[in-house]
């Protein structure tokens, strides 16, 4: 029998008898019972893989001598975008300056792309 436990975690064993055990129940019992904790670590739950980037490091460990079988999973697909224009202009009022007058720039870029299905954008 295994059952999942969380590294960190406090972890209960609890042995008994079942009630309708019948005569002798409670006589004294022998229980031989060996508890073994084994599984690998990662110290990233989560894992972002970008074309740009370096390829990226995950650290693994375990308590004993494992076998490591990685498996991904692609969810989402990031395809970065260059804007077509962009402007950068004064910010209009005289609120729009910090207390030492200095000025407060407005950026406003835009995208030109499209989608053909619904998406989270």
């Amino acid at each position: 029998f295994s059952h999942r436990v969380e590294s960190g975690r406090t972890v209960e064993i609890t042995i008994a008898q079942f009630w309708s055990s019948g005569n002798g129940s409670h006589a004294t019992k022998l229980v031989d019972l060996e508890v073994e904790f084994h599984g690998i670590s990662a110290n990233k739950e989560e894992i972002l893989l970008s074309g740009s980037d370096a390829p990226t490091k995950i650290d693994v460990k375990a308590l004993s001598t494992e076998t490591l079988a990685p498996v991904a999973v692609l969810t989402k697909v990031r395809v970065p975008y260059r804007p077509v224009k962009s402007v950068l202009l004064p910010l209009p009022t005289t609120l729009d300056r910090f207390p030492s007058g200095t000025q407060i720039y407005g950026l406003t870029l835009t995208y030109k792309f499209t989608v053909a299905e619904a998406c989270d954008v």
